[in-house]
């Protein structure tokens, strides 16, 4: 995303980043306000240039990796470069920089014949330059525009000073990706490159008589195809609005399930390392998943795809006890977790609730998964298995037999060689002795009576198995049955084209 997330769209695959076999089938989504620089100045209207920025710069030229940057000395390599130049006051056809290393502040300024703020700013220099008190100014227009065309833009627009053409070194000395684009050297070192409107007489005049002066410089360039604020591409990420990743697992780190906080206005969500269907498919769809299977992962889960893709994200996870030398384990599982593990991590710089945060990784998970692999997530009725507790014969009987005398309440649940006792305290705490009878099948309670406060007493093999159990229960007009039911699951299936 370039301006806010919904806006955004999807980074191509990078060539590094974005490799499938090394780090990420990923999506990354950055949303910021940035104040785009490339060909935005003047009102959002300045061109690009043709210069390309050079990656194999010359030892003989002093040209250093990346370029001149705002701190840096002239090479003396530089000061003696020949430079073709037009309009010189002398009618010279070459100039060195060298002719100006005594004046106080030199001015570099990019231009071409089409970009409408390149021209302006020089006229704004124009109207000043060599009148009295800006002796120690030079003023040096540098455009990639042959000696011909040069000549005959700079004479129809009266400047004063000469101006560089035909330029291919300098730009490599000084890159950049639009114009205008103006540096400033005094004492043989590159002090700005500041925006072309603050090249103001007020400016000029403070730094040629050295008093301090505060210029916003010329926007840097972000690497288009790059992802932004990898490597400080765009900048450190820290005026993102929205940042959202999905990457394959990485081994050298640990693995999290969901994780939710926001405070101090700042939102984050993710997992790491985790398992893409039941940890965060699951998490992100639990809301809607039937409630007594939503908080045991995976029974609320039903994955519908083809046995490639069930092979690709459901293979078993590597057993220490069949490989018999450690490092072939730890390369095996290293290999699986890049394969069947996943990481997500959404940033938002706002105050979401968790099931606002929920809702947007739900959106990412669908799009990036959708795009690479084809998969789908809904919810929908499938049928599940659940043991559960009824009234045996009406529910105002069962109210009578449970009806608790009163005092303290007490749970007593020493262990299965002993008697399991309730005493006024509410029927819904029972869940957990009943669930000992069938512990791998989730419990529904359809006795409405959940809240009531009962007395009651279960000897110590009631949970062997549900015939016992029913014998317990029918003493308090209560049963056990296992009900076949269609409930909302999340359904992982292929992606309808």
């Amino acid at each position: 995303m370039k301006v806010i997330y919904p806006l955004g769209i999807l980074l191509p695959k990078h060539t590094h980043f974005f490799s499938k076999k090394t780090f990420l089938r990923a999506w990354y989504f950055t949303g910021t306000l940035l104040y785009f620089t490339a060909g935005l100045w003047y009102g959002t209207n300045a061109q690009e240039t043709n210069n390309i920025k050079s990656t194999s710069l010359s030892d003989s030229l002093g040209i250093p990796e990346g370029g001149l940057k705002i701190g840096d000395s002239i090479p003396e390599a530089l000061w003696h470069l020949p430079l073709q130049v037009v309009n010189h006051p002398e009618g010279k056809d070459t100039i060195t920089l060298n002719d100006y290393r005594d004046k106080k502040l030199i001015i570099l300024d990019f231009w071409a014949t089409w970009c409408k703020p390149c021209i302006q700013s020089l006229n704004e220099l124009n109207k000043f330059y060599g009148t009295t008190g800006y002796q120690d100014l030079a003023v040096l227009p540098v455009t990639y525009h042959d000696q011909a065309t040069a000549l005959d833009f700079v004479r129809q627009a009266s400047w004063k000073f000469p101006s560089v053409s035909s330029d291919s070194l300098l730009s490599r000395y000084f890159p950049h990706y639009a114009i205008p684009f103006q540096l400033w050297i005094t004492d043989n070192r590159v002090i700005a490159t500041p925006k072309w409107w603050l090249a103001s007489v007020e400016n000029i005049t403070k730094t040629l008589a050295g008093e301090p002066v505060t210029l916003s410089n010329t926007a840097k360039n972000v690497e288009r195809y790059t992802p932004l604020f990898l490597k400080g591409n765009g900048g450190d990420g820290h005026l993102a609005l929205v940042q959202s990743v999905i990457s394959t697992g990485d081994p050298a780190f640990r693995s999290w399930k969901l994780y939710f906080r926001s405070e101090k206005g700042i939102s984050i969500i993710g997992g790491h390392n985790a398992d893409l269907f039941q940890n965060l498919f699951y998490d992100a769809f639990r809301p809607f998943i039937h409630l007594e299977l939503a908080n045991e992962d995976g029974l609320g889960l039903a994955v519908e795809l083809p046995d490639s893709l069930k092979r690709q994200f459901l293979s078993p996870r590597p057993q220490l006890a069949d490989f018999p030398d450690p490092q072939q384990y730890d390369d095996s599982l290293g290999k699986w977790t890049r394969k069947n593990r996943f990481s997500y991590q959404l940033i938002v710089q706002k105050s979401l609730s968790q099931p606002e945060a929920l809702a947007w990784m739900r959106q990412d998970l669908l799009r990036c998964f959708g795009v690479y692999y084809g998969i789908d997530a809904h919810i929908g009725n499938r049928p599940r298995r659940f043991l559960v507790l009824r009234v045996l014969k009406n529910r105002q009987e069962t109210r009578r037999l449970l009806h608790s005398k009163g005092g303290s309440l007490r749970i007593l649940s020493p262990g299965d060689d002993k008697d399991y006792q309730l005493r006024n305290a509410p029927l819904g705490l029972i869940r957990s002795r009943i669930n000992q009878v069938a512990p791998f099948m989730p419990f529904l309670d359809e006795t409405g009576l959940s809240d009531l406060k009962v007395d009651i007493t279960l000897s110590a093999h009631s949970s062997q198995n549900i015939i016992v159990a029913n014998k317990a229960l029918a003493t308090y007009g209560l049963c056990l049955s296992i009900l076949e039911k269609e409930v909302p699951v999340l359904i992982i299936c292929p992606k309808i084209p």
